[in-house]
């Protein structure tokens, strides 16, 4: 049989790393074999980076034994085509084995610990150099005698036979082939255990270097963690001396502090002691109080006894008074339910005026509708008159000049006119009436109010344009902007127009309209266009044309994409940066220039395929002054002459309209042929009236509601919607 690498199989079953594989050898069966040759596997030991082949002795066979003959084995030694290296965990375990502990803070210690681990892996390497494999291979026979020379103890005694014993021999052969298949089986199944063993050994082998590499880990990480303790040893020892020093310094500072306080103790000890002194001497004044008092309560106990029989009188007044009480209650008891039943006969009432006002509400919202429906099937220009209030100084003057009757669509002015003797002091009166009059307490959203139809028919297609007109100081600019830092409660038409649109082109979307919006903002300032949303540059030149589908486009203008409502403030904040204003005697802050934001509207609706397209154009005129009451001089004198001038332009169109007459002439300045559609086209256009409340300002204030009687009573034709 073959014997076994019973040493290397010890060591991997112990765990042992020092000799993983020190020898393997596969020996031949203690019987001979003919023609069997058994290889050998020999393997290096790793640590001792030595090559050493040990032979493992084959067991003696009985038939050997008792003649005392070693059986005669032919061994062939072939090297197999070794694996490529494989690192083994065995060197590597042994090496970390005997690896000195690292001290925590020692430097060399980690670099002995780096080269315990270069020579692990060199072990390794040594360890999977080459290998040999056992295999059978044929071999020559050999001769009859050796074999006779060969014996076992279980092997039978073949005796010498002459030639002629044909029989016997023949018997003799059976005998011995017997012999050799029970031998060649058993050293099958010896094969079969050794492949199975080395099988074995192959996977520790594989499990030990898996475990090496494990320790080739934590030996790194190890190494990681000792550097950092290190550097964190280093960084707690300057933080201890730190503490340290501080520690000193703080045991100085309590010690400084331990003998103020001490001090303060010794100089409290004293004040209490004379605090004692004095707490002695008030007790000596208190006994003495205490004696008086005694006295005191002697005669208020005489007076106690005569203020019971006061007493004994109150108390029955007292009954009589609650027996008017009680009644009194009763009385306030049936108040009480009249009250109840009042209060719920008021609540009822309340909801009757709630639902009342609900319902005029609702019918004043359709009288606004059919009010517009009338307005554009006249097509005519609706005014709004608004009366500013008296600001600061002004408050002094009164405004018995101006009457506003209840319709709400009148005003009147007085007039005190005097004979020329002075005998005789007669007043005439100018009645003016219009679609709507603003008297000085309206707010800005109650204005609005009366115009959110106009700005919705810009969002449904059609061209829709407001202006406003009237003298300096009369409010112009405020009610179209609002002052200059805006607030929700007072911001001008021209914002609450923009955020009505974004607010009801969001709820439109429900609906499948989408709405892109485009603003511009341009001021006409002495008879040049500017644009106010542009960089500054005033020489560039901007032209006024007129399309054939009556629409009017300014060339060279800053368009900006309207995405938010905060855009339009930006928006605002920059055109009112660049206008032009400048003081006056007639206004501190008067605007120098007409104004014009425009607003373009694009709405397409995914769902019917409509497109329409609507345009706002929000206009503030300068306002008219007389030269002899601004005392304008230099750029001021221009600037009022150009300003009447497109003003004057603009009456001569009102009354060229009112006149129906065949030429109009928009081109006499840059005003009127700016708003030649919304004057003469199919623009739905409103102008709002601002006049002062002042008396001395009662010619301008005059002239403006004259001018507004002769725009209201101009026809321009039915406004027509946009849809593509």
């Amino acid at each position: 049989m073959l014997g076994s690498t019973r040493a290397t199989t010890k060591a991997i079953a112990t765990g042992t790393p020092r000799r993983v594989m020190e020898a393997v050898e596969i020996t031949a069966s203690p019987a001979p074999i003919r023609g069997v040759t058994v290889k050998r596997k020999v393997s290096t030991s790793t640590l001792s980076q030595s090559t050493t082949a040990r032979n493992v002795r084959p067991r003696a066979d009985p038939a050997s034994t008792a003649t005392g003959k070693a059986p005669p084995t032919t061994r062939t030694t072939t090297t197999r085509k070794t694996a490529p290296p494989a690192t083994r965990p065995t060197a590597t375990r042994a090496a970390s084995a005997r690896a000195p502990a690292v001290a925590p803070r020692t430097r060399p210690a980690t670099s002995s610990a780096t080269a315990t681990r270069k020579g692990a892996t060199a072990a390794t390497k040594t360890l999977a150099g080459t290998a040999r494999t056992a295999k059978v291979t044929g071999a020559p026979a050999e001769s009859a005698d050796t074999e006779d020379k060969s014996q076992d103890s279980g092997r039978p005694k073949i005796k010498k036979r002459p030639a002629w014993d044909t029989k016997g021999r023949l018997e003799d052969m059976e005998q011995l082939m017997g012999f050799l298949k029970e031998q060649i089986k058993q050293s099958n199944t010896s094969m079969t255990d050794m492949h199975e063993k080395l099988s074995e050994s192959e996977a520790k082998i594989d499990e030990l270097e898996s475990f090496r590499k494990n320790l080739e880990d934590r030996v790194e990480v190890k190494e990681k963690e000792n550097h950092e303790i290190n550097q964190r040893a280093s960084e707690l020892e300057h933080k201890l001396e730190a503490l340290q020093a501080r520690n000193e310094e703080d045991m100085k500072r309590v010690k400084l502090q331990y003998e103020d306080e001490l001090l303060a103790v010794s100089r409290e000890k004293e004040r209490i002691l004379r605090e004692k002194e004095d707490v002695l001497n008030d007790l000596a004044r208190t006994r003495e109080s205490l004696k008086q008092e005694e006295d005191t309560n002697i005669q208020l106990r005489n007076t106690i006894s005569t203020q019971s029989a006061n007493c004994l009188q109150l108390e029955s007044d007292q009954r009589a008074l609650k027996n008017t009480l009680e009644t009194t209650e009763a009385t306030l008891r049936l108040r009480e339910s009249r009250i109840a039943e009042l209060e719920k006969l008021l609540e009822e009432t309340n909801c009757t005026v709630a639902s009342l006002e609900s319902k005029l509400m609702e019918e004043e919202t359709q009288r606004r509708k059919l009010h517009n429906t009338i307005q554009e099937l006249k097509g005519n220009i609706r005014v709004f008159c608004r009366v500013r209030p008296l600001l600061g100084a002004e408050l002094s003057d009164d405004m018995s000049h101006i009457s506003f009757p209840d319709d709400g669509k009148s005003i009147e002015l007085f007039q005190s006119q005097t004979s020329a003797d002075g005998s005789k002091t007669t007043s005439k009166s100018f009645p003016f009436q219009f679609d709507k009059v603003f008297q000085p307490g309206v707010s800005q959203a109650e204005v609005f109010e009366e115009i959110s139809q106009l700005v919705q028919s810009a969002l449904d297609g059609y061209p829709v344009s407001i202006f406003a007109y009237g003298q300096t100081g009369g409010g112009k600019t405020f009610t179209m902007e609002g002052p200059d830092h805006p607030t929700h409660e007072n911001m001008g038409v021209i914002p609450r127009a923009v955020l009505q649109i974004y607010q009801t082109a969001n709820l439109l979307k429900e609906k499948g309209w989408e709405y892109t919006m485009e603003g511009q903002y341009v001021e006409i300032y002495n008879e040049t266009v500017h644009d106010l949303l542009g960089d500054g540059i005033l020489s560039s030149k901007h032209e006024i044309r007129h399309l054939p589908n009556n629409k009017t486009v300014i060339t060279d203008i800053t368009t900006v994409s309207l995405n938010t409502p905060d855009k339009v403030s930006e928006l605002m904040k920059k055109a009112g940066q660049n206008r032009a204003v400048a003081a006056t005697q007639c206004n501190d802050r008067s605007s120098r220039s007409h104004s014009v934001f425009t607003l373009r509207l694009t709405g397409t609706n995914s769902l019917t395929g409509e497109v329409s397209e609507g345009v706002l154009n929000l206009i503030d005129l300068a306002g008219s002054e007389r030269l002899s009451s601004s005392k304008s001089t230099g750029d001021r004198l221009k600037e009022t002459q150009a300003i009447n001038k497109s003003l004057s332009s603009l009456g001569d169109v009102i009354f060229a309209l009112a006149n129906k007459e065949n030429h109009i002439p928009y081109r006499n300045s840059k005003l009127t042929y700016l708003l030649q559609n919304s004057l003469g086209g199919n623009s739905k256009t409103l102008m709002f009236v601002n006049i002062s409340p002042l008396s001395t300002n009662f010619g301008e204030t005059l002239c403006s509601l004259r001018f507004a009687t002769k725009v209201n009573n101009c026809q321009i034709g039915t406004a027509r919607k946009v849809i593509k």
